[in-house]
Formats: structure tokens, C-alpha cells, sequence
């Protein structure tokens, strides 16, 4: 079995930087939170203990190490919405790539179906494009079957009246439509 590899992180660039801002948004609203907290304990601090080069020192640190801590988790939000979205997002434009081909693609087009990698999401929205797919083939395989059968009966009931031109005209026009 191939296996599918999905070769750009960025597919729909577009929308992922949306879900991504949108991740980092979020994420700045919890650090923003933090921070206020961090302050109100710092005032907290300063109205019962005295302030001295110690306590400044350890709050500074504490300070600096916070802000480290925040801006590294931002960036990881954002990588992970990032990844996360390849991994919805890839399933979509598969389909949308492969229904494409599909339409395209003329009488083989049916038998195509569409693939994803094994564990992308919406797997099972992809089974219901397929099944779709199954079910249009068949009906389209039962449609050529009644075309087929019908031109038959068309060409006996032709070669029967071959004498009759008002029927010739008929069956002719019966065999025009069957076409289109």
C-alpha cells in the first residue's frame, strides 16, 4: 500500500495562520493574566516584607524567568496549532484535490477514490466521500447497462419497421437522446 506523505506543513496558509493567531491570542490573554498575577503578589509582597537587594534580586529573577517561560509556551502554542492544523487541514485539501480530479477525470473518474494518510483526522468523513463515490459508480455502471439495453431494443424495433419512416424517425430520435 502507498503511503502518503504530505510534503509542506503550510497547506492552506491562509486559515492556519488564523487558527494560529488565534491560538496565540489566547495563549497572550493567559500570559497577560499571569503577569497581572505576578504583580499583585509582588505588591502583596512589598506591603508586609521590607525590600532589600536580596528580595529585589530573587524578584527579578523570578521576573525574568516568568517572561522566559511565557514567550517559549507562546511559541510553542503556536507551533502546535500549527502542526495541529496540518493534521485537519491535510485531509481537506486532499479531498478537495482528489473530488477535483474526480469531476475532471471523465468515465474512469468514477472508479477513483479518495485517500489520506493513516491516522489524519476526518477519516471518517473521507469513508462517506467514498461510499458516495462506491454508490455514483454503481449507478452509473446500472445506467450504461439501460443505455446499452435500450440502443439494442432500439436497433431490433429499427430493423423491424425498417419499412415504416415515421417509426425510423421515432427510434432515431429516442437513439439522440439516449446519447446526450
Amino acid at each position: 500500500m502507498k503511503q502518503y506523505v504530505r510534503r509542506r506543513l503550510l497547506i492552506k496558509k491562509e486559515l492556519q495562520f488564523k487558527l494560529a493567531a488565534l491560538q496565540g491570542f489566547s495563549m497572550l490573554l493567559v500570559a497577560g493574566t499571569c503577569l497581572i498575577t505576578y504583580q499583585a503578589l509582588v505588591n502583596y509582597i512589598d506591603m508586609y516584607v521590607p525590600r532589600g537587594p536580596e528580595l529585589d534580586a530573587l524578584l527579578k529573577n523570578l521576573s525574568q524567568t516568568l517572561i522566559g517561560q511565557l514567550v517559549l509556551l507562546l511559541i510553542i502554542g503556536v507551533a502546535v496549532s500549527i502542526l495541529v492544523s496540518n493534521r485537519i487541514l491535510g485531509p481537506v485539501y486532499r479531498l478537495e484535490k482528489d473530488i477535483g480530479e474526480i469531476l475532471t477525470g471523465g468515465e474512469d473518474s468514477y472508479s477513483m477514490r479518495v485517500k489520506i494518510r493513516k491516522g489524519d483526522e476526518l477519516g471518517s468523513l473521507v469513508d462517506a466521500v467514498n461510499l458516495l463515490l462506491d454508490r455514483l459508480e454503481q449507478h452509473h455502471s446500472q445506467n450504461k447497462q439501460i443505455v446499452t439495453a435500450a440502443g439494442n431494443r432500439i436497433s431490433a424495433a429499427r430493423d423491424k419497421f425498417k419499412d415504416s419512416p415515421e417509426i425510423k424517425l421515432a427510434l432515431t430520435e429516442i437513439e439522440k437522446a439516449l446519447k446526450t
